[in-house]
């Protein structure tokens, strides 16, 4: 998932907001990523006003042509943010410790004690889970399974209503789905890392 975000309802969130919205008027006219490529330099903006590391990311994301340019540009920003997460009014949150992501990164496969919330569901993406045992790896991002063990009845999705049954086969250790989600958030940032050498050429754009 591109990202997720939670605002405390305080003036402070909402100027941010309004900041966020205006800053639509701002987006390059190439590659620029919608909300995810404009949320990184924005905060950037926000948090470390005047650096000069900042500018040099906003001139690559201004020069991004296609999702490999996107990708450097993003890790660029993220470099300037090193491994801090907090920054008072904001807080980024870690890898994996988040309330949201993405079930296709373990092929349908969750646990109840760690997950809060799977992203992505689509009606027309629904597929019957297959009979054989699923393993903690990546599936198609454009299909999920249902993990209740009945079929889902939006009707009973009501404030009070605790009384859900999982699907036994969808349901995975949680030590054991930390561990895959950590080994795929690894090839990730090794990915990343590769794409960053990519810099250069972006800066080199007229």
């Amino acid at each position: 998932m591109a990202g997720s975000y939670i605002v405390k309802n305080s003036l402070y969130s909402i100027d941010f907001l309004t900041e966020f919205a205006n800053f639509e008027q701002k987006l390059p006219k190439g590659a620029h990523g919608s909300d995810n490529g404009a949320i990184h330099i924005f905060l950037a903006d926000k948090l470390f006003p005047g650096n000069l590391e900042v500018d040099t990311c906003r001139e690559i994301y201004y020069k991004s042509g296609n999702s490999d340019d996107l990708a450097a540009y993003t890790g660029c920003i993220r470099g300037v943010f090193g491994t801090r997460t907090d920054f008072g009014n904001i807080r980024i949150m870690k890898k994996g410790t988040g309330w949201s992501r993405d079930d296709w990164l373990t092929s349908g496969l969750w646990n109840p004690s760690r997950d809060f919330m799977l992203h992505g569901w689509k009606t027309k993406q629904l597929k019957d889970s297959p009979n054989e045992t699923l393993k903690l790896i990546p599936m198609s991002y454009d299909q999920w399974y249902n993990p209740l063990a009945g079929p889902i009845v939006v009707g009973r999705c009501f404030i009070g209503n605790i009384t859900w049954s999982y699907s036994p086969r969808l349901l995975a250790d949680q030590r054991q789905l930390d561990d895959a989600l950590l080994d795929y958030a690894r090839k990730v940032d090794k990915e990343k890392a590769k794409i960053l050498g990519r810099l250069p050429i972006i800066l080199e754009k007229t």
